[in-house]
C-alpha cells in the first residue's frame, strides 16, 4: 500500500487530479477485462453443458440399444425359469442352479445376442495380428455364467449354488 501521507503531500492538485484519471481509466480497462473473462466463463460453461447433456443422450442411446438387443436374452431365461419352475412343484433352493442351467442350456444353448468384445486400452496399442488374437479369447458363443447367477438370484431370491445336494 502506497503511504498516502509522504507521496501524496507533496503533490499539487493538477497531478492529484491526473493520478485521479490514470486510476479511473485503470479500473475502466480492468472492468471491462473482467466482463469479458465473465463472458468466457459463460460461452465455456454453455459448451461444457451441451457436452455433458451430449454424452448422457449418447449412453441413454447405448443403453437402450443395448436393452434392446437383449430384451430376447431376458425372455429366454423368462421362460426357461418358468418351465423349470412348473416342472420343480416346490419352492426354489441355491441347488437348483445347476438344474435351471442345465435345462437352460439344453432348450436355448445360445443366447439371441452375444456383445461384441473390447479391447482394454493396453490391448489396442497391440499390433492388429494380437489385437485380433486378444479379441478371439475373449469371444463368447454361449451363456455367461455371472449373467445366469445373477438371473437367478434376481428372479428366485436364492443365491446360485454349484453345490451339490
Amino acid at each position: 500500500m502506497i503511504d498516502q501521507n509522504t507521496e501524496y503531500e507533496h503533490m499539487n492538485k493538477a497531478q492529484l487530479v491526473g493520478l485521479v484519471k490514470e486510476f479511473q481509466l485503470s479500473i475502466q480497462k480492468m472492468e471491462r477485462k473482467l466482463e469479458n473473462l465473465k463472458n468466457q466463463k459463460k460461452a465455456l460453461q454453455t459448451e461444457l453443458d451441451e457436452i455433458h447433456a451430449q454424452n448422457a443422450r449418447s449412453k441413454s442411446n447405448r443403453t437402450e440399444s443395448r436393452n434392446e438387443l437383449e430384451a430376447k436374452n431376458i425372455e429366454y431365461l423368462e421362460r426357461a425359469l418358468s418351465v423349470f419352475e412348473d416342472f420343480l412343484d416346490r419352492p426354489f433352493k441355491s441347488q437348483d442352479y445347476i438344474k435351471f442351467k442345465r435345462y437352460l442350456l439344453k432348450v436355448y444353448p445360445r443366447p439371441a445376442y452375444i456383445q461384441e468384445p473390447r479391447l482394454t486400452k493396453a490391448q489396442k496399442k497391440l499390433s492388429p495380428a494380437m489385437q485380433e488374437e486378444e479379441l478371439e479369447m475373449k469371444r463368447r458363443t454361449g451363456w455367461s455364467e455371472s449373467r445366469l447367477r445373477k438371473f437367478f438370484k434376481d428372479r428366485t431370491g436364492e443365491m446360485a449354488s454349484t453345490k451339490k445336494t
